[in-house]
């Protein structure tokens, strides 16, 4: 992936990365959203506290 800098997109305060294998991008909310969801499972998984 590749970030602002490399041709993603500002589109008033919303920001998108840029997905280079298809050409679309993602709302950086729902990027965030799913970073969550991946630490959540494995720190769920290994048993880890926060």
């Amino acid at each position: 992936m590749a970030f602002l800098s490399e041709g993603g997109a500002d589109v008033g305060n919303n920001l998108y990365v840029k997905d280079l294998k298809r050409g679309g991008g993602k709302p950086m909310a729902k990027v965030l959203e799913e970073q969550a969801d991946i630490y959540s499972f494995i720190m769920y998984n290994l048993k880890m506290s926060y």
